[in-house]
């Protein structure tokens, strides 16, 4: 995807100059900042105890780099909506990369994005769709692969305030009580923003069936 590098428009989310990138809504130097924190080889064989593919875009630690940092909160909160599409793109051409294009329109590609948080979930009657959920849409769309909201959370504390050993304890489950449709064949592509320890997504991978295809795409990796 293009980048229009000399837009003018609403200010750059970051540092509030007008001078700003179309989509990202970053100014140049916010942009080449952000570009800073991107990873050079987007792919890890697994984190932790979780030992599945991992593709991602960017490499984070909370004080490296601030315009990273900010633009997750950003799409945490529902803002640069249209970064999404943006980002799947980029993690579609990561993926490809390493991959092949094989999995582009492919029918045997499922999409599951990570749960929104329980409260969150509650308030949507049992149908929240938050940042994760917007990423994973987007990268329905983009590849015309199938796309299951298929877990909730059974706790509601939110993971980024848990330490490490309280992480592993995530509970999850599946949304529907008719279980988890799939063909063994199928690619599962668990979506979410930033993996840590690895725990939410092996506890995907659990509460899904264990699929032998499974990977997971994010926007960041988190040592």
């Amino acid at each position: 995807m293009e980048f229009n590098f000399f837009g003018w428009g609403k200010a750059c989310f970051s540092c509030g100059s007008l001078f700003h990138l179309s989509g990202l809504d970053l100014c140049r130097v916010c942009y080449s900042y952000l570009e800073k924190a991107r990873s050079p080889k987007g792919f890890s064989s697994g984190q932790n105890d979780f030992k599945k593919p991992i593709y991602y875009l960017f490499d984070w630690q909370r004080s490296s780099n601030p315009v990273l940092n900010q633009l997750i909160y950003e799409l945490k909160g529902g803002q640069a909506r249209k970064s999404f599409q943006i980002l799947g793109t980029r993690l579609i051409n990561q993926r490809i990369l390493w991959g092949g294009p094989a999995l582009l329109n492919s029918p045997n590609v499922i999409f599951v994005p990570a749960p929104a948080s329980l409260s969150l979930d509650k308030a949507r009657n049992n149908s929240a769709i938050d940042h994760a959920g917007r990423l994973a849409l987007e990268l329905h769309g983009l590849c015309k692969s199938r796309i299951e909201n298929a877990l909730i959370r059974t706790e509601a504390a939110p993971q980024h305030k848990k330490n490490k050993k309280d992480r592993q304890k995530i509970r999850l489950k599946l949304r529907s009580s008719n279980g988890f449709k799939q063909h063994p064949k199928d690619l599962i592509v668990f979506v979410d923003d930033v993996v840590t320890t690895g725990a939410t997504a092996l506890k995907a991978w659990q509460v899904l069936g264990r699929p032998n295809h499974f990977e997971v795409w994010c926007l960041a990796l988190r040592g």
